[in-house]
């Protein structure tokens, strides 16, 4: 006997359902050749008065507000965003003048020719110029940018928690040396006493402040201290990011493209 419209209308809808544990059993499908070389780790940011054209044409965005440079995503300035510190590190980055081409190999250069830790003694020994506060290599339109690294967990409002980095660099130096001495002052008491927990134990609120010199306005970080991290799932997936980056299995990709401050490099001082 044919079926039904009826029947056939309830099949045929019951096929078209995809159920989320569907998914769920193909979480681990393999990705291809997909790595951490074809991923970029999102840069936190501050888009400036003087901001470069792609960050100005961020929907709804204004100066003094805080961007996800991969998702575009804004973060209101004075309220900020929540997040785990994971790890930091501090690292030296060789720039070719933003806008020329390098003295040395005749190109210009979005990315540092070279990246050094504090301990590499290859790092080329440098002097200051006239006019600006750049460490700049000798005979060279180079200069080496003594730049800190906080990597962090995003915790969305949703209830999501994304991977994340604050690259500090001149002014900003003051404010991550200011989050790392809020880190190591935290202590807990323990079955032996008192310990220094790891730096994903506790939360901090990063918000967006004005700043200001004799020549120039401009926006930078503030981090305070929030609250002592509660949710299991967050501390564990803190924890596994600290270990991929102890592990050197993060790349972070730095680029002038990056760089929120202006067009101008000598327009805002970081």
């Amino acid at each position: 006997m044919a079926q039904s419209k009826a029947v056939q209308k309830k099949e045929a809808t019951e096929v078209a359902v995809l159920d989320t544990s569907m998914f769920e059993a193909d979480a681990d499908f393999n990705t291809g050749d997909l790595s951490s070389d074809d991923l970029a780790l999102p840069f936190i940011d501050i888009i400036q008065a003087t901001s470069s054209k792609h960050l100005k044409g961020i929907k709804g965005s204004v100066p003094g507000m805080m961007v996800n440079v991969v998702s575009s995503q804004t973060y209101p300035g004075d309220e900020g965003m929540i997040v785990v510190p994971c790890a930091y590190q501090r690292r030296f980055l060789e720039w070719v003048e933003r806008g020329e081409n390098s003295t040395v190999t005749g190109k210009k250069h979005a990315y540092p020719l070279n990246k050094w830790a504090p301990e590499d003694k290859d790092r080329p020994t440098t002097e200051k110029r006239d006019g600006d506060n750049f460490d700049w290599i000798p005979g060279q339109n180079h200069y080496v940018e003594e730049t800190f690294y906080h990597y962090v967990l995003v915790l969305e409002e949703d209830g999501r928690h994304t991977p994340a980095l604050f690259s500090m660099s001149r002014t900003q130096g003051k404010k991550s040396k200011k989050w790392n001495s809020m880190v190591a002052s935290q202590v807990m008491q323990g079955k032996n006493g008192s310990f220094q927990p790891p730096r994903f134990a506790y939360t901090y609120n990063v918000v967006v402040v004005e700043e200001s010199s004799d020549q120039n306005n401009w926006y930078g970080f503030d981090v305070k201290l929030h609250e002592q991290v509660k949710d299991p799932n967050v501390y564990a997936a803190a924890k596994a990011f600290a270990n991929s980056i102890m592990q050197g299995e993060v790349i972070v990709r730095d680029s002038q493209d990056i760089d929120t401050s202006s067009d101008e490099s000598d327009d805002v001082p970081f």
